[in-house]
């Protein structure tokens, strides 16, 4: 398959400032500009029909990922030329080399919408495309922000968690961003402006999903601000699956479970999150970290475990002795069996739980979270508890302390350096 931008890239390389600025006029200027676009439009149709004539998809992904590779180059060395033309005060290049960006931008636009399955979504934008995001980002940000903190029952920590990444962005319009992550961060700022939009006509009245949402959540009591139910079921609708925001939720059921005032209520509360997190809808191939499970998969996780936790403690008085052997050991000849098959360790209970945490976040280990948490509890000792109870494990599975990150971190850089024995 033909690759269709060489003779592109041999006009830019002449387009050099150095050389370019001796031959720079309006006339020569607009007649470049010219070659330029019929260049484009010429590759455009090439490109479109040689992958409609190919019937293998592996040479069609090869293929326009070439020209993609290819554009992105281009677009960067136009970038480096804008400096140096910048630089030296002339403004006819400056306009010349944006105008050129402008029409590569455009056929790397058009090549994502109509040949999308076979674009490589992981590969850096060009750093000019990254410029021109962030204008448009920042523009839409500071208004939508803006009319957002004006609202008094807004969650400032819901807010600031889940435009984090956003706002890192437009810190540094420079650092290399995937097609992937600008795609998300685009939808993202659309869609809580849209939020922004229903809170603010009271569009919700008919909406079935939020009106189903607060029924659930006054079934127990519960009355958040529309504000904050809307910011929820859009972070978990595009899949906001950062650690912060996981973590932002699993804190926050926490508190709500520990708030109520029987076992009852908090099966009860449980329950009906569970029930939210299975039917609220989620966006197809949405994620903000693709190397993490859904939002939602993550908080079932917890009330799976935390469910089962609250139930043990419900059953703890009429139990069967052979449920209290299997939590508590109260067994003599089960307990010293479980002994003698405990291994050793010099992890506290909090470093023990977020290595085992890691492993399963890595996917590493394939059990539920409280299957893994048990075996813990049965086979390993740690420092200052000889036996360590689930229950212990459990609460610092879903809270790790950064102190703990930091000793875990350590201990991990430890056994890279050792591993460097055998490479």
């Amino acid at each position: 398959m033909r690759y269709e931008l060489s003779r592109l890239d041999a006009f830019i390389t002449t387009l050099h400032p150095s050389t370019a600025q001796k031959e720079s006029n309006k006339g020569q200027i607009r007649d470049w500009l010219r070659f330029v676009h019929d260049q484009v439009i010429t590759i455009r149709s090439s490109m479109i029909d040689e992958v409609l004539n190919t019937r293998n998809s592996k040479l069609n992904e090869g293929y326009v990922q070439a020209h993609q590779k290819g554009l992105i180059n281009l677009l960067d060395t136009l970038l480096s030329y804008i400096v140096v033309a910048t630089r030296n005060h002339c403004r006819l290049l400056v306009f010349l080399y944006k105008k050129i960006c402008t029409e590569l931008d455009g056929l790397l636009m058009l090549i994502i919408k109509l040949l999308n399955n076979f674009f490589d979504v992981t590969l850096p934008v060009p750093t000019s495309y990254a410029v021109l995001a962030h204008q448009e980002l920042s523009e839409q940000w500071e208004v939508t922000r803006s009319a957002l903190l004006d609202l008094e029952e807004l969650d400032g920590t819901l807010l600031d968690i889940a435009s984090k990444p956003l706002e890192d962005f437009l810190k540094d319009p420079r650092q290399r961003i995937t097609y992937q992550r600008l795609s998300y961060l685009r939808d993202l700022t659309e869609q809580i402006a849209s939020v922004l939009n229903k809170v603010s006509t009271e569009e919700d009245s008919s909406n079935f999903e939020y009106l189903s949402v607060m029924r659930d959540l006054s079934k127990v009591g519960l009355i958040e601000p529309a504000i904050n139910v809307h910011l929820h079921m859009l972070l978990i609708y595009i899949n906001h699956n950062s650690r912060e925001y996981v973590n932002f939720c699993i804190t926050a059921l926490q508190q709500k479970v520990d708030a109520m005032p029987d076992i009852n209520s908090k099966i009860l509360l449980l329950r009906i999150y569970s029930k939210l997190m299975r039917l609220l809808r989620v966006k197809p191939h949405s994620r903000l970290e693709p190397e993490e499970h859904r939002v939602n998969r993550q908080v079932l996780d917890f009330i799976e475990g935390e469910l089962e936790f609250v139930q043990m403690e419900n059953n703890n008085g009429t139990a069967t002795s052979a449920t209290n052997e299997f939590y508590n050991g109260n067994n003599v000849t089960t307990a010293k069996k479980k002994i003698v098959n405990k291994l050793n360790t010099s992890f506290d209970v909090r470093e023990l739980a977020l290595l085992a945490r890691l492993f399963k976040d890595s996917s590493k280990l394939k059990d539920h979270n409280t299957d893994i948490m048990r075996f813990i509890a049965q086979h390993y000792t740690t420092e200052g508890a000889e036996e360590p109870s689930y229950e212990s494990i459990y609460n610092k599975w879903f809270n790790p302390r950064s102190s703990t990150a930091l000793s875990v971190k350590y201990f991990l850089d430890e056994c890279i350096k050792n591993i460097r024995k055998w490479l």
